[in-house]
């Protein structure tokens, strides 16, 4: 809050939400936006960007008729796209007080009697390598601003291997490794740092996969963690978080 010539003003937080148009992404970016928070967020399919974007607009929020929300269609394959997401934050930001990077892309395969070095590698590249390259690009603003909370949603996959997901396990488990080792790296500068750990969850991608929707976490959930996680004072920081479904992993 700044005071200049007797006017109060009171400048909106700032949540940027990487893979924000469906599941976790999506109902994370109604949630910060219903905390009066703007919203920036990308997705790769431009109409469920467009969607996504209307639903969040919808919302009941706390915020003042300036509260805003960008949606930016962005494919993190590709790092050009990575580059010109930073760019259109970092112009269109004047804080970035929570970023976090749900991108991610799940392809099926083993290690042992299989060959397919093209899905590790897109995995490694949205899982992990578009967070490295997207925090390297807005962690300097963070520092210089002299606060943030970077969030990093990885997955059970993140912390034991399972049948049938090796190659998404690894992309995870790195993500996973550059969690704690960023955390170590900012915690003198006034970043915080938080990873997520969910089991099955409710999205889009389950729709066609015969599973009883009960079964599964509902999105709704992870969103409610992940605000909940930034939801304390700069004094504390939730490292960790593991969630479940109640009656276990599938």
């Amino acid at each position: 809050m700044e005071n200049t010539s007797n006017t109060t003003t009171f400048m909106l937080k700032r949540a940027i939400i990487t893979g924000g148009s469906a599941g976790i992404g999506l109902e994370t970016a109604k949630k910060f936006y219903t905390k009066g928070f703007d919203i920036t967020f990308c997705a790769r399919n431009k109409e469920n960007l467009d969607q996504a974007k209307r639903d969040i607009k919808q919302l009941p929020a706390t915020g003042d008729d300036s509260q805003e929300v960008r949606a930016i269609q962005a494919d993190f394959l590709k790092e050009s796209d990575v580059d010109r997401f930073a760019s259109e934050v970092l112009t269109s930001s004047e804080t970035i007080d929570v970023l976090v990077h749900n991108a991610g892309i799940f392809l099926p395969g083993e290690l042992v009697g299989e060959k397919n070095l093209q899905a590790m590698r897109d995995m490694m590249e949205v899982n992990f390598f578009s967070a490295y390259h997207l925090n390297q690009l807005l962690l300097p603003k963070m520092i210089e601003q002299g606060h943030g909370h970077i969030i990093l949603m990885s997955s059970i996959a993140g912390l034991a291997a399972y049948p049938a997901g090796s190659m998404y396990t690894i992309s995870k488990f790195a993500l996973t490794g550059f969690a704690k080792a960023l955390r170590l790296e900012t915690q003198d500068k006034n970043i915080r740092v938080s990873a997520i750990y969910p089991g099955a969850t409710w999205t889009r991608s389950w729709s066609e996969s015969g599973l009883d929707k009960e079964r599964l976490m509902p999105a709704e959930d992870i969103a409610q963690l992940v605000y909940e996680c930034h939801n304390t004072s700069s004094r504390s920081v939730v490292e960790d978080i593991i969630i479940r479904p109640q009656l276990g992993d599938l």
